[in-house]
């Protein structure tokens, strides 16, 4: 909001000026004050342009009473990364973050801007009907320019008759017009002198660009008292100077009560020029009377003098750009610590294999995007905790970090999905090491020896070596520091905090950035490094430099000198970060393998109006399958097992400590909800069921299993021939419904309008008793073939067909890759046979 704030501000000054200025000049000229304030509203009006290109000048506002927004980026909270639990990445992206400050006070702006201007757009549209349906009046036209001509007016105004205005009007700017009322022939031959004369200064004076231009400015400021109070004034001085015109050439008492005798003619307020206006009748008839009001034109000189007083002040405040000033109560270095706010959408974390060498640290704020490539939990630390978020943070002020923090190397990839701020990246990216790496932090202060980089002129002047650089020829990304050798340093877009950075690796004590800059520089740093410095940096002994290496100023001579920076010793209280604790990454699919199991306690809401459960004490072992009444759940001769497996979502391979009573012993259950329910109420009521009348306790659990992992087999990614797609189906249809059987022992299968996702967690994971993930990315429905040799001890020892995995290549166009990875695993804690009914 810095930019917005400033346009409000300057508005402010200068409207203010001229609202002073036409207060002070009240005995002057109506002309002057209406020019005094025309040239305020073009100053208002071209202020976002001359604030643009203007060479910058930064006005510090203490950071003790400047608003929060005042700042470029949001304020970092104090609060420590362990302060609350916070929730997962994808619970944060599919929850509706409420819109910040900065955007609803823009939006605010935005919709009052156009409300405003609805009545005036509604006003230059009923301009242009007027002017279309208005009729010629010969007579009227001859004597406008015989008026026109004393007036020394030199462009030709056309005079219409319109029914629908009570009194005269004057629109246009490049053609001029003048609409008198329908009943104006009938006037006398002074009322209509004196009414020509009125609207012809009006179009001498160029007051109709003028009041648009005015009425523009107030909408853009809709919500700023002083716009509409110039408004009015600008209006009024516009009349009278108007009137002025008419009265030098004409009978005071008689112009007042033909105003008079207009005014009450008119119901409602005029958009535009009018003649008559009720609301400053007595101020003008009162002006008009007047023997001691001062009339006529403003002079040359006048007009000159106010036009150079508009371009000093917009020379004097145009570069003004308002920043929060860096607190100097107390002299510190602190270290970001909040993750609060929006998540990313989309994070992935993986290990780096032992000898991938290539590593990337690619920031992309405006894209929404981050990648760090093969860094360690270490390197990540001090880019997450930098203080700024184009520095990193040194290593002596990041302690308790684990060895293997400091050894093993990871990749995190992560997209916001909307442009944010490099301080916002940082946040988010302290969330994933909350969430992803279980971290834990807290900070301590440790006051030691350190220096203040402050400006060294009393104008705040930069040194003749620094210069402000172009945003638009720098990196989005990170930007480069300057060169590390001694003898002539480049500074290329380079932030006074990088630099300061830099000083603190050179002196090797902390130097702490209070110059109050902000933006990027380049320039040129010449110094010779003394003998400390360069123990500092290279851990050279003195003997063992070159002597070139000496001549030359001193770094704090040629700070001062080059750049117009002053470093002062000083004490300083230095935030550290201390870490608590880090574990290794949680994998990227223990989230996505984890159903969204409901709590008991939550699940106490929903449940069956009425239960029956008994044992099935008949010898059919078979398991039959009926319809699924819409406001229950009935079956028959079922073991418990499969119970389970249906209401949790597993597959059986998935349960662990089943007993083997509940794959044995079958039961028929008739349950009644009262209502129809949806097949998601249906599985949390049977959980209900089971934990009511089963006494069932279950909880997830992480066990490294063998999966596979199912992508596409060719290069070009083509699909096999016992795939048919079906273009009535798309990927987010609801109305296809897949169909078919399958018969595992005989290795055959046939489906109509499947998905590869049922396909991956559905066929492929039975046969195969273990889970398989669909990574296809193939979308939409299909019709498949499939057949294979089953892998059974019954199984025909001449069938020819191939095994499930390679017809599933062969036939699908698909490959399955066996993995170890973490699989959630339904671990029964509890379970019994059922009470009596």
């Amino acid at each position: 909001m810095t930019t917005e704030l400033a346009l409000i501000a300057k508005a402010t000054v200068i409207l203010g000026i001229a609202l002073v200025a036409t207060r002070v000049a009240r005995n002057a000229r109506a002309s002057v004050r209406a020019s005094m304030l025309a040239a305020a509203f073009g100053l208002v009006m071209v202020m976002p342009i001359a604030s643009a290109i203007a060479p910058a000048r930064e006005v510090p506002i203490p950071a003790a009473i400047a608003p929060a927004f005042l700042a470029g980026e949001p304020a970092e909270q104090t609060a420590t990364a362990n302060a609350q639990p916070l929730p997962t990445a994808r619970n944060a992206s599919s929850t509706w973050q409420i819109p910040s400050a900065r955007l609803l006070t823009r939006g605010a702006w935005l919709l009052g801007t156009v409300i405003t201007l609805l009545p005036l757009a509604l006003g230059l549209w009923r301009v242009r009907r007027i002017r279309r349906r208005g009729h010629a009046w010969a007579s009227a036209n001859t004597c406008a320019e015989e008026l026109g001509a004393t007036l020394g007016l030199r462009r030709r105004v056309n005079v219409i008759l319109q029914q629908e205005v009570a009194t005269p009007v004057t629109c246009g700017w490049l053609r001029p017009t003048v609409v008198m009322p329908i009943d104006a022939p009938g006037w006398s031959a002074e009322d209509l002198r004196h009414a020509l004369l009125h609207e012809l200064e009006h179009v001498r004076r160029h007051d109709w660009p003028v009041h648009v231009i005015a009425r523009l400015t107030c909408a853009l400021y809709w919500f700023h008292p002083a716009a509409w109070i110039a408004w009015r004034q600008l209006s009024l001085e516009s009349e009278r100077a108007c009137d002025d015109a008419v009265v030098v050439q004409a009978e005071k008492t008689a112009y007042a009560e033909q105003l008079v005798m207009l005014a009450r003619r008119v119901s409602t307020a005029n958009p535009l020029l009018s003649m008559a206006d009720r609301r400053t009748l007595a101020t003008r008839v009162a002006s008009i009377l007047s023997a001691n009001v001062a009339r006529g034109r403003a002079g040359a000189v006048t007009s000159a003098l106010v036009l150079t007083g508009a371009a000093a002040l917009a020379a004097a405040i145009a570069p003004v750009t308002s920043i929060r000033a860096q607190s100097r109560e107390r002299d510190a270095l602190t270290i970001p610590t909040s993750t609060g706010g929006p998540a990313f959408e989309v994070v992935s974390v993986k290990p780096n294999e032992p000898g991938d060498r290539l590593r990337v640290n690619d920031w992309q704020p405006t894209a929404g995007r981050l990648i760090l490539r093969n860094l360690t939990p270490k390197v990540i630390l001090t880019v997450a905790y930098a203080n700024t978020a184009t520095l990193f943070l040194p290593d002596e002020l990041l302690l308790g970090v684990p060895e293997w923090a400091d050894h093993e190397r990871f990749t995190i990839e992560a997209i916001a999905g909307r442009p944010v701020t490099a301080s916002d990246m940082q946040r988010m990216l302290r969330r994933v090491l909350v969430e992803r790496f279980a971290l834990r932090v807290h900070l301590e202060q440790r006051e030691q020896t350190a220096y203040r980089l402050t400006l060294a002129r009393a104008d705040k002047r930069l040194g003749p070596n620094l210069r402000r650089a172009k945003e638009a020829t720098c990196e989005e990304s990170r930007r480069p520091r300057g060169s590390g050798e001694w003898g002539t340093q480049e500074l290329r877009c380079v932030t006074i905090d990088r630099l300061a950075l830099d000083l603190s690796e050179r002196l090797g004590r902390p130097v702490i950035d209070q110059t109050g800059l902000t933006g990027i520089f380049d320039g040129t740093l010449t110094y010779s490094p003394s003998a400390e410095e360069l123990a500092a940096i290279y851990q050279l002994a003195p003997s063992e430099l070159p002597p070139a290496a000496f001549t030359g100023p001193s770094l704090t001579t040629a700070l001062t000198e080059q750049l117009g920076l002053k470093l002062e010793s000083t004490r300083a209280a230095i935030d550290v970060i201390v870490v608590d604790t880090i574990d290794r990454p949680t994998p990227n699919n223990a989230a996505e393998l984890a159903p969204q199991v409901a709590q008991p306690a939550r699940q106490a809401a929903l449940g069956f109006d009425i239960v029956s459960v008994r044992p099935n004490t008949g010898t059919d072992t078979s398991i039959p399958f009926g319809p699924t009444p819409p406001d229950g759940f009935n079956v028959v001769n079922r073991p418990l097992e499969s119970l389970v497996r249906y209401a949790y979502e597993v597959q059986f391979f998935r349960l662990i400590n089943m007993p083997a009573w509940a794959n044995q012993e079958r039961f028929d259950i008739i349950a009644k909800a009262g209502r129809p329910i949806t097949e998601g109420e249906r599985r949390l009521m049977l959980r209900q069921l089971l934990a009511d009348r089963f006494g069932l306790k279950v909880h997830f659990e992480p066990r490294e299993q063998t999966v596979y992992v199912m992508t596409r087999a060719r290069p070009d990614g083509a699909l096999s021939p016992g795939l048919t797609p079906r273009p009535e189906c798309p990927a987010a249809s609801d109305k296809c419904v897949s169909a078919g059987s399958a018969i595992v022992p005989a290795g055959r299968l046939s489906l109509k309008a499947a998905t590869f996702d049922l396909l991956a967690s559905g066929l492929m994971s039975a046969v195969l008793e273990s889970l398989v993930l669909n990574e296809s990315h193939v979308d939409g429905h299909f019709d498949v073939e499939l057949s294979w040799r089953p892998d059974t001890a019954t199984a025909d020892a001449a069938d020819s067909r191939a095994s499930f995995i390679t017809a599933i290549e062969e036939q699908l166009g698909m490959k399955l890759t066996s993995q170890r990875r973490p699989v959630q695993m339904l671990v029964i804690d509890r379970i019994q046979r059922p009470t009596a009914n």
